[in-house]
């Protein structure tokens, strides 16, 4: 099989052309809401109001404050937390992950390979777990574009089965739908 180059690492490549990375989420309101927590959680310990009501109403929001705080804070470490920007249209791509089963497989392989992009409607996404077809996708005003890859489900993981492909205009457009359905 030859040497086919991932969608993540197609996008990295890309990153000094047209599309960039960039990080969605900080990690200035998942601290803070942590701290309120805590907060909430010393004045409750330190019993500076008599009523029960206070102090219970203080304990649940202290330790909610905390759960919801450091969610917020493993969610804006992670590695794969950003979204891309494709530059000449300062526009984000949106992701797309839609499996399908064996039975359709050469359908797919044959749809894509000949760019039969209207064909692909044919196509009716299902729970099977056997081809993913990875997606990015960006609409903006009267432009449209899309960049996509086919996977196949190899014991424990996708193996990449087709090289990278990128359409843009009225092909984009007819594969949005397809995503889309």
């Amino acid at each position: 099989m030859e040497n086919i180059i991932n969608i993540k690492e197609h996008l990295q490549l890309l990153q000094n052309e047209n599309i960039i990375k960039q990080q969605r989420k900080s990690g200035i309101i998942p601290f803070c809401t942590l701290m309120a927590g805590i907060i909430c959680m010393v004045i409750n310990l330190m019993h500076i109001s008599t009523n029960d009501r206070i102090q219970i109403l203080l304990c649940i929001t202290g330790i909610t404050c905390i759960i919801i705080g450091i969610t917020l804070l493993i969610s804006a470490c992670n590695k794969e937390n950003g979204i891309y920007v494709y530059c000449p249209w300062n526009c984000k791509l949106k992701k797309h992950y839609i499996y399908f089963d064996n039975t359709q497989k050469q359908h797919l392989y044959n749809y894509i390979h000949n760019c039969q992009w209207q064909k692909l409607q044919s196509i009716t996404p299902n729970h099977g777990n056997a081809i993913c077809l990875r997606a990015y996708e960006c609409i903006c005003r009267d432009k449209a574009m899309v960049i996509m890859q086919l996977s196949e489900y190899v014991p424990h993981q996708f193996t990449d089965t087709t090289p990278v492909i990128t359409l843009e205009g009225d092909d984009a457009r007819t594969v949005i739908q397809f995503l889309k359905q």
